[in-house]
């Protein structure tokens, strides 16, 4: 009976380790109001706690890689933007914001090609249309 009662204690301690505050989700949740610390935070508790649904999953690391472009931090930033891909393939988003990252690091034929898919997806990727012409591609 011991041995259950510390079962069930390790999983609520390991549960609450896991899960993520108010203020965490408020933080992934609404970019444009929260620094790029607090949204990585945010973003990284949602991911973590592992109980949003997959297209759940995908935005935030989406809203964490656009994150990490704001900081410079670009491998972090392709690692979470390829994370977001994989799991909803056909993500625009995601697309169009690693296309943008790679132009920021000069990688033209990268970019053009994340463009490309995200237009693709969504026709309606202004800013993915912009970066080609930009670019000199065509979508």
């Amino acid at each position: 009976m011991q041995r259950l009662w510390i079962a069930l204690a390790l999983t609520f301690i390991a549960a609450s380790a896991q899960a993520q505050t108010p203020q965490q989700r408020h933080w992934c949740e609404n970019v444009h109001t929260s620094t790029d610390d607090q949204i990585i935070d945010g973003c990284t508790a949602l991911i973590e706690a592992g109980r949003e649904t997959t297209a759940a999953q995908a935005q935030a690391y989406d809203k964490r890689g656009n994150a990490y472009v704001m900081k410079g931090l670009y491998p972090q930033a392709f690692a979470d933007y390829n994370r977001a891909i994989a799991l909803k393939p056909d993500f625009a988003d995601a697309y169009n914001d690693r296309g943008h990252a790679y132009d920021d690091k000069g990688l033209r034929d990268q970019a053009i090609a994340d463009l490309r898919t995200a237009l693709k997806i969504d026709p309606d990727q202004s800013t993915a249309r912009y970066a080609l012409k930009r670019l000199g591609a065509t979508p």
